[in-house]
C-alpha cells in the first residue's frame, strides 16, 4: 500500500490550507487515438469507478490501484479530473457511521473534550493538483492563531521568496533575543500526516505537515524538541540533512493550541507555511512564475501569506517586525 501511495502522494511539510468538492469535469477525448484499445480501457476503469462509488466500503488496496491506473492514463495524455474526481468519492474500509451512531457517540464525549474532525487526508497527484480520500468537510473561517507568542519574535520570514539561492514557499519567525525555549502551537486543528526527524547543522529538526480535512494544510519545520506524543510518531531519527518525509499512517490529530514543539532550533529560526490545496494560488497564474516554479508546483502553487490570515492584532504585529531575509527583504509571490 505505501508503494502505492507514493505514485499518488508527493512531499509536502513544513516539516503547505474546501468548502463544496471540485465540479466534475467533461470527459476530455484522449491524445492517444491511435489506441482505441486504450480508449476502451478508460472508459471500463470510469464505469468502474461509477460502479464502486455505490459500494459501503473499497479496500486500501484498491484504492491505491484504482489510483495507480489513473496515473499511468495520465501519463498517456488524457484528461484524467474525472476519474480523480470519482477516486475521491471513494469510502474506504467500510460504509459511513449512521447519522443517529454519530449522535449517540458525541452525546457520550465529555464537554471539554474537543471534538475531532473526520479523517479527509489529500494527496498530491503527479500533475500537481491534491485530490482527498473522501468527500472533505466545508472549512472554518481562515483566521489563524500565530503559532508563537509574538512578543518575543524578533524578525519574520516571508513566504514566497528567494532565500539563499532557492525558492521558498513557506516564511516563519526568527527569535534571535531569546535563549531559553521556545514553544510552538498548533494554529489550526488537523491531522499530522506527514513527517520528518533528522539532524542538520542547527541539530535535532523536525519537521511536521498537518492538514485540516477540508482541504488547509500547513506545514511546521526546524523544531527542535516535541512532546511525547508526537516523538511517539518516528521510529528512528535520519541522518544528517536526510529531510525525507514519510505518510503518518494512521494521522495523528492536533488540536488548535496544542503545543507542537517545545523548543525550536535558535539560530534557524522556525518554519511556518500555509497551503490551499482546494485551488491553486494567484501567484501560480502568472506563466512566468509558472514556469520558474513548476519542479516543486504541489507548494509553490498552493502557497498562502499567512500574514494576512491573522487576527488583527497579531497581523499588525508581525508586518510592523522587519524581514528576516536582508536581500529579499519583504518582497514576496503571494503577500501583496
Amino acid at each position: 500500500m505505501r508503494s502505492a501511495l507514493i505514485l499518488i502522494a508527493s512531499v509536502v511539510l513544513v516539516a503547505g490550507c474546501v468548502s463544496d468538492a471540485p465540479a466534475v469535469a467533461p470527459l476530455a477525448e484522449s491524445r492517444n487515438e491511435s489506441s482505441p484499445r486504450l480508449s476502451e480501457d478508460f472508459a471500463n476503469l470510469r464505469a468502474e469507478l461509477e460502479r464502486s462509488v455505490q459500494f459501503e466500503g473499497v479496500s486500501p488496496e484498491y484504492y491505491d490501484d484504482v489510483g495507480s491506473r489513473i496515473n499511468s492514463f495520465a501519463q498517456k495524455g488524457y484528461e484524467v479530473a474525472e476519474l480523480m474526481q470519482l477516486l475521491s468519492m471513494l469510502r474506504v474500509g467500510g460504509g459511513e457511521v449512521p447519522s443517529q451512531q454519530i449522535d449517540n457517540q458525541s452525546n457520550q464525549q465529555p464537554e471539554n473534550q474537543p471534538q475531532e474532525p473526520k479523517v479527509v487526508i489529500w494527496h498530491n497527484m503527479e500533475n500537481g493538483a491534491w485530490v482527498p480520500r473522501g468527500n472533505p468537510p466545508d472549512c472554518p473561517e481562515l483566521v489563524f492563531q500565530s503559532p508563537v507568542d509574538l512578543s518575543i519574535v524578533s524578525s519574520i520570514i516571508y513566504p514566497g521568496q528567494v532565500r539563499s539561492g532557492d525558492f521558498k514557499p513557506h516564511g516563519g519567525f526568527r527569535t534571535d533575543d531569546v535563549s531559553g525555549p521556545v514553544e510552538v502551537t498548533a494554529p489550526m486543528a488537523g491531522y499530522i500526516w506527514n513527517a520528518a526527524k533528522f539532524t542538520d547543522e542547527f541539530g535535532l529538526h523536525y519537521t511536521f505537515d498537518i492538514q485540516h480535512p477540508c482541504g488547509i494544510m500547513y506545514r511546521l519545520g526546524h523544531l527542535n524538541a516535541v512532546p511525547e506524543k508526537l516523538d511517539a510518531i518516528f521510529n528512528e531519527t535520519k541522518g544528517f540533512r536526510d529531510s525525507r518525509t514519510f505518510l503518518v499512517d494512521p494521522p495523528v490529530f492536533v488540536e488548535l493550541g496544542e503545543t507542537i514543539a517545545t523548543d525550536i532550533q535558535h539560530r534557524a529560526g522556525f518554519d511556518w507555511g500555509v497551503y490551499d490545496l482546494r485551488k491553486e494560488n494567484a501567484a501560480s497564474q502568472d506563466p512566468v512564475f509558472r514556469e520558474a516554479h513548476k519542479d516543486e508546483m504541489s507548494q509553490a502553487y498552493y502557497a498562502l501569506c499567512w500574514l494576512n490570515m491573522l487576527p488583527p492584532e497579531q497581523e499588525s504585529i508581525v508586518k510592523s517586525l522587519p524581514a528576516t531575509d536582508g536581500i529579499s527583504g519583504k518582497n514576496s509571490d503571494y503577500c501583496k
